[in-house]
C-alpha cells in the first residue's frame, strides 16, 4: 500500500489481531491529534469469496478518511473457501474487540466506533453491530487471554453501504433482475 501521500500521523500495516489465521489482519492509521478521536473500522466486500482491506472500494474510503483526519482501521478476515460461516464475523468481532482493547496504544477513543461495511463488509459489519457480544466470539484476539475484564466488540455508529441483509430472498430478487446466481 502506498502510505507516501499522507503526513501528520502514525500508521500501522499488516497488524495481526488473531492467531487463528493469516487473513486475520488489519491497517490502521491516527492522525497527529490532541485528543483521541472516534475510529471508523472498514469491511471490504467482495462476495465473502474475493477481495482483502486492500480492495479497491476499500482503500477508496479508507484513504478518503484518512486524508480527512480521520483515525480509521481496515481490516481482512478470512473469506469462505478458507472458514464457512460464521468465520468472517467472528474475524471482524474479534478485530473490533482487538481496536478497542488497544485505543490507548494506538491513540483512538474507545468509545467512539464506527463501523463501515460494503456490500459482503456491510452484511459482516452490520451482524457485528447488532449482536450481542455473547455471540459470534469463537474466535479470541491478540492478548485477549490476558485481560481480567471481557472486552466489547459494540460500535456507536454502523454504515451499511449496499450489503446483503435478506439472504432468504437473494435468490428470487436475483432471478427477477435476470442476474445469475
Amino acid at each position: 500500500m502506498d502510505t507516501s501521500e499522507w503526513t501528520g500521523g502514525a500508521s500501522y500495516e499488516y497488524v495481526p489481531y488473531s492467531d487463528v489465521s493469516g487473513s486475520d489482519y488489519l491497517h490502521l492509521y491516527v492522525p497527529d491529534a490532541e485528543e483521541p478521536m472516534p475510529l471508523i473500522i472498514m469491511v471490504h466486500g467482495g462476495g465473502f469469496v474475493c477481495n482483502d482491506c486492500e480492495s479497491r472500494q476499500a482503500q477508496f474510503m479508507y484513504r478518503y478518511f484518512r486524508q480527512h483526519g480521520y483515525a480509521c482501521a481496515t481490516v481482512n478476515y478470512r473469506l469462505a473457501q478458507e472458514d464457512g460461516f460464521p468465520a468472517a464475523l467472528e474475524d471482524v468481532k474479534a478485530a473490533v474487540r482487538y481496536l478497542r482493547a488497544n485505543a490507548e496504544t494506538y491513540g483512538y477513543d474507545p468509545d467512539r466506533f464506527i463501523i463501515w461495511g460494503e456490500s459482503a463488509g456491510g452484511y459482516l459489519a452490520t451482524m457485528a453491530a447488532v449482536t450481542n457480544d455473547d455471540e459470534f466470539t469463537g474466535v479470541s484476539f491478540i492478548g485477549e487471554d490476558e485481560l481480567a475484564e471481557p472486552v466489547s466488540a459494540q460500535v456507536s455508529c454502523l454504515i451499511d453501504f449496499y450489503g446483503i441483509i435478506d439472504f432468504p430472498f437473494a435468490d428470487s430478487d436475483f432471478r427477477s433482475q435476470g442476474s445469475p446466481i
